[in-house]
Formats: structure tokens, sequence, C-alpha cells
């Protein structure tokens, strides 16, 4: 990379920033962090415009749309943390932090200097986790660390597998039913799973759900985005049409269905429908043809919009009102007009409906030839949307806006404030924004016409009428009332595994204790052994006698071949 290329790099520009942003008087912090995203977003138009034609750029629509809306992502999360957060200069720098690492392991071909930053990526990403400063911030943070860092080791094994077969480190397709040989095995199923972990593919998906609710309010804007974002976008140019990958997608979407059903806090809810939404852009980069191509980067694009904004949304709740679970809400719809209204667009995009930044990337899934093809997949993609409608789109803003829970929270405080500050009203304004520029204009990130007014948008409107009526229906049987924590997969790490691994230390030390007590009696048994068998006296002394040998050998085949 050279040097004139890395003075107008963006992402190495806010890591820059976020080493000096202690630095900088305190009265200029505000206006520098405003500013960073900002110029961040010139530095990149002159990349792409202006002589950049170097590697970096071979996917220069997708990476422009990508890093354009992480600034604009991390633009408005800046502004939602000078508006709420206590520590808001710590969450501003690590987000200046992991923005910038996150755009740097976008902007390059090098599967090195991918791995450097999603390790700077991870620093950051756990930072903002410990900055939660609740009870579960420190060993949320610890988890998340070290799931992530064997995800780098996996990732590691496999960029040094790739430079001794090919001599050089550029990101390539790999083929995961070339079993020519072994090494070609480890380094496409390491590299896979490396950044499976890094999308949350269960059974690793804990650390996004319980790191997401366990950061601050304003970490949790961040954190939605980034890492997830950024691994989608790397599996799209490593394993794009791996039809494998199909069912790793359709699991991911139903249980993140599941979850999101039987969940009640506000941000794992979220969560879950993040996990949701991964499993299907792998669905539609599993396919791999020009359609789902164009809908898995638009369904990746567009979700970092509407993914930021109802996490926002959901932060804003939290700051407010001071609670996290929705039977403790108590119909706010009018008291918090405009973060509904906001919620309201962020949740229509989730349930796909048209005119919607949601609807652009499911319009060109379901006019890709394979699904046409295969009824039963474009049947499992309709019962998928069906399900986020279901679980995020509906019973979102229905339980947390809409109704009226009698069941209060014991000794809580009723809010006086209803209202956000500026800042975080302007924070919303803009991804509220861009989420409908999105949908009204598609044009906007994409070259090709959508039509609104087709078959599809009246089948998605059906669709949407039908999700709701059954949620009217069965509404009572997915409400839940209590702190119970639903029993994910990360229960098999924090109890089950836990519990062998605490009983093989009690026969390690039980055995220790039975050596030290026994072992002399132990020794003198196996020293008197060896005496009776190679002694003078010993049995087998005797067959040092070859004619003894022969007879007692005879005598044993005898009595074999009388026993067949």
């Amino acid at each position: 990379m050279a040097i004139e290329n890395i003075l107008v790099h963006p992402g190495i520009f806010l890591i820059v920033i976020s080493f000096l942003y202690d630095v900088f008087p305190k009265s200029f912090r505000k206006i520098i962090a405003i500013s960073a995203p900002i110029f961040a977003y010139i530095l990149l138009y002159i990349r792409m415009n202006f002589g950049a034609a170097d590697i970096l750029f071979h996917y220069q629509q997708n990476l422009f749309s990508f890093t354009t809306f992480f600034l604009i992502v991390l633009l408005a999360g800046i502004l939602f943390a000078l508006s709420n957060s206590k520590d808001k200069n710590n969450d501003i720098k690590f987000a200046l932090l992991y923005a910038g690492s996150s755009i740097s392991a976008l902007l390059t071909d090098n599967l090195l200097v991918v791995f450097i930053f999603l390790e700077i990526m991870l620093v950051a990403a756990s930072f903002l986790i410990f900055n939660g400063n609740n009870k579960l911030s420190k060993t949320i943070g610890i988890a998340y660390f070290k799931i992530h860092a064997a995800a780098g080791i996996l990732f590691l094994i496999g960029l040094i597998i790739h430079y001794l077969e090919y001599k050089n480190l550029n990101i390539s397709r790999y083929d995961l039913h070339d079993f020519s040989s072994i090494k070609l095995s480890v380094l496409h199923f390491s590299m896979l799973f490396a950044l499976l972990i890094n999308i949350a593919v269960p059974p690793f998906s804990y650390w996004l759900t319980e790191g997401y609710s366990s950061s601050s309010p304003v970490g949790s804007v961040f954190l939605s985005v980034y890492t997830t974002k950024v691994a989608i976008f790397l599996i799209a140019k490593m394993f794009i049409g791996n039809k494998d990958l199909i069912f790793v997608g359709i699991f991911m979407s139903f249980y993140g269905i599941i979850y999101a059903i039987l969940e009640n806090n506000l941000r794992k809810i979220i969560s879950f429908n993040i996990i949701s939404q991964l499993g299907l852009i792998l669905i539609a980069i599993a396919i791999g043809d020009n359609a789902s191509k164009d809908s898995a980067m638009l369904m990746s694009i567009n979700g970092i919009m509407y993914i930021a904004l109802v996490m926002m949304c959901a932060g804003s709740i939290i700051i407010l009102l001071n609670k996290e679970h929705y039977y403790n809400i108590n119909y706010i719809a009018k008291k918090m007009k405009f973060v509904f209204i906001c919620s309201l667009i962020g949740f229509a995009s989730i349930s796909t409906l048209p005119f919607t930044a949601g609807y652009v990337g499911k319009y060109f899934l379901y006019q890709s030839d394979y699904v046409m093809a295969n009824k039963w997949l474009q049947y499992t993609i309709t019962a998928i949307s069906s399900g986020m409608m279901f679980a995020v789109g509906i019973k979102f803003p229905a339980f947390v806006f809409l109704a009226n829970f009698k069941q209060k929270e014991k000794n809580a405080k009723a809010a006086t404030n209803y209202d956000l500050p500026i800042y975080g009203m302007l924070a919303l304004f803009l991804l509220t924004f861009c989420c409908l520029v999105i949908g009204i204009f598609p044009k906007t990130i994409l070259r090709a016409n959508i039509s609104f007014f087709s078959t599809l948008s009246f089948d998605y409107l059906l669709l949407f009428l039908g999700t709701l009526v059954g949620f009217v229906m069965l509404q009572r049987l997915i409400l839940r009332f209590d702190n119970a924590i639903l029993l994910d997969f990360d229960w098999v790490y924090r109890h089950f595994l836990y519990r062998i691994y605490k009983f093989g230390c009690k026969i390690v030390l039980l055995l220790n204790n039975l050596w030290l007590r026994y072992r002399d009696k132990i020794a003198e048994f196996f020293s008197n052994s060896m005496n009776i068998l190679f002694g003078s006296n010993g049995y087998l002394t005797y067959f040092k006698s070859q004619k003894n040998f022969v007879i007692v050998t005879i005598i044993l085949l005898i009595i074999l071949l009388l026993h067949v």
C-alpha cells in the first residue's frame, strides 16, 4: 500500500483520531467527534474517484456503499453518545477505533491486513462492552474476547496455509468441495469457521446476544453493525456459490426467530433478529447467481441502517425509562412519539414492507433463478420473512409502545421526562431519513429498477396482513413476564462443560490422593510380580528352555483345535 494511499485512507484516519482523542482539549472533542466521520467520507470519495486504482477497489460500488453507511452510523452513534452517554468520551473513542478498523478491513484484499484489523476490531468491541458498566459487562466482555480470539486463531491458520499453498496473501474464492489435499481442506474450513463465528452462527451466537445487551445503549448501536457486516462481506468474497451454506443460513434464520419470539429483553429481541437476517444473507450468498449476489449485498448494506435505527430506538427507551424488558413498559407511544415513529420505519424495514429499505434486498432474492427453480427454498424464505415479521417487526412495536401491561416493576420510579436531547433526536432522524430514501429511491445505491407494484409487493402485503392476524391470535401465548434466562447454547459452555471440567478435576485429585496413599504398596506389588515372572524361579524362566517352549506351544494348539 503506497504511502499516499495511507494518507487519504478513511479507516486509518479514524484510527489515528481515536488514539489522539484524549489529547484534544475537552472543548474541542465534540466538534472533532462530529467532524471525523464527515471528513472520513471526503477521504473515501477522493480515494474512489481520484487515483485509487490499486487492488483496494475491485468491488467499488459495494465497498463505497458499505463504507458510506458505516460512516453514517458512526456519525449517528456519536450524536447519540453526545446526548445520552455518561461515559461518552470512552464510547466515542472506542467507536472511532472500531469503525476505522472495520473500514480498513473492508478496503483491502490482503488477508494479513484483514487479520490485523479484525483483531483491532476485537479490542475496540470488547472495550465497548466493558464500558457498559453493569453487572455482566466484565464477564460478557471477557467471553466476547475469548470467542473472537479463537476465531482469529482459525483465521490465522487459514492465512498461513493460504500463503504456503499460493505464495501470496490475496483474498481468493474457495470451494468447500475441493478435497484434493488435506492442506486445502484445512484452509477452507478454518477460514469458513472463523467467519461463521463472526456472524454468530449457533452454537457460537451467544457472544452477539449477550454482548450487545451487556454494553451501554450507545455501545450496542455500534456493536450491532460492524463485526457481523464485515464478516458477511468477507464470506461473500471467499465462499459465494457454495450451496451447502444454504442449510446453515436456514438454521440460523429459524434459530433467531424462535428465540426472538421467546425473548422479552428489548436489545436481545433485536439481537436475535440480527442472527435471522444474517442467516438470510448467507442463503443469498450460497446461491451465488447474479440476482442473489445483488440481494446479499443489498440486504447487508440496507441492514446496516435499519438495524442501527431500531437498536438506537431500544437504547433511547432504556435510557429514558431505565427498563430493559417490555413487560415493565406501559403504552409509551404517546409519550415518546418521535421514537415511536422512527421505530415504525425501522421495524417496517425488518418486516420487508414495500417502499422500505428491507424490501429492496428481498426483491432480488425472489428474482433468483435458483430460488424460482426450487419451490421448497422459495417457501422457506417466505416462512423466514413471516417469522421475522412476527417475532420482531410486529412484536416489538406492539409490546413495547402500544401494549398496556398491568404488571409493573417493583420499586421503580416513574419516568418524568420522555424527551430525547436534541443530539439524540438528530441521530434518530438521520438514520430514519436514510432508511426512507433507500426504500423509496433504491437507485441511490442500485442502478437496476425495482417494481414496487409487482405481484411480489402485493404478496408481501398479504403476508404481512396474515402474519398480523396470526400475531393477534397468538400474542398471549408468547407473552413472558419473568426474568428467567433463556437456555441458549451458551448454557452448555457456562454450566454443562464447566461441570464436566470440575468433575474431571475431582477425579484427577482423587487418583492423585490414592497414588500418594498407596504408592509404596503398589510399588511393592509390582516388584514381587516381576520377581515371580522373571526371577530365577519365575514362570517365564521356564520358557527359556526351547524344549519346554515347544511342548507348551503344541499343547495350546491341540486345545485350540479341539475348541474349534
